[in-house]
């Protein structure tokens, strides 16, 4: 039930946006207050986190698989990003 909640939020925000309806400073306001939300968040988690004793208790195993799955994610979208800015956008930029 929560689920529908967030996508009748997401759509309503779309249509709105799509629509027209919002005043161009609102984008840049938006976008703040997204960036603090994510940040919230993200402390949020940490704290959490930090509370469950059965992850404290497994720190070094799930540390070291955490570690390779970032390390894995920021490669491979790198990698993908620079693939689609050369071949599919045809970016005429230097892509290293």
């Amino acid at each position: 039930m929560t689920i529908l909640l967030y996508i009748a939020v997401l759509l309503t925000g779309g249509f709105i946006s799509a629509r027209g309806f919002l005043k161009p400073g609102v984008e840049k306001q938006a976008d703040w207050l997204l960036t603090g939300s994510v940040f919230a968040l993200i402390f949020m988690m940490g704290i959490k986190i930090g509370m469950d004793e059965y992850v404290l208790n497994s720190f070094r195993t799930i540390g070291i698989q955490a570690l390779v799955l970032a390390v894995s994610s920021v490669a491979f979208s790198i990698g993908g990003v620079r693939l689609v800015a050369k071949y599919v956008l045809r970016w005429k930029e230097d892509v290293q």
